[in-house]
């Protein structure tokens, strides 16, 4: 486990569905349309070739999407930055936790609050490991999340 996986707001990017499932359904597309030969037939449709190569892009992703790399997540997200400025490794981490930026997010992600707490009283690194154990298991956030993310903003 890296401190990288843990994102500011505590949650667990290998749990985020644009790790976990999103690049295993769109490579299920990907190969599909492979298998049909879309990619030779279909260039002439308009809009096929760049969403062939986005569609390439998420089935076969570089690297995973990270909140602390800024590869993932709202670009001004108000916690990233409020983190950042305080220099906790995660807000479950901070004094302050849970304030009402987390307790805003959290309203959509119903495990953030609970997971936070846990991750205060047991360290990062076993709470990480508990994490994979959930993913194992089939988790990933999408599984629970409620409406829309409301990240605050810087």
């Amino acid at each position: 486990m890296s401190v990288e996986e843990v994102s500011f707001c505590g949650l667990y990017c290998p749990n985020c569905g644009a790790n976990c499932r999103l690049p295993q359904r769109a490579a299920a597309l990907y190969d599909e349309m492979k298998s049909g030969q879309w990619d030779e037939w279909a260039p002439g449709i308009e809009g096929f070739t760049a969403f062939w190569r986005f569609l390439d892009g998420l089935a076969h992703p570089e690297a995973p999407k990270r909140c602390r790399d800024e590869s993932c997540g709202d670009p001004g997200c108000g916690i990233r930055t409020c983190a950042q400025e305080r220099g906790v490794t995660a807000c479950p981490l901070c004094d302050d936790y849970p304030c009402d930026k987390v307790r805003r997010f959290a309203a959509s992600n119903p495990t953030l609050l609970f997971d936070g707490h846990r991750m205060k009283e047991i360290g990062i690194e076993a709470w990480s490991a508990e994490q994979d154990q959930r993913r194992a298991g089939g988790f990933y956030y999408g599984c629970i999340r409620c409406g829309k993310d409301d990240a605050p903003q810087a």
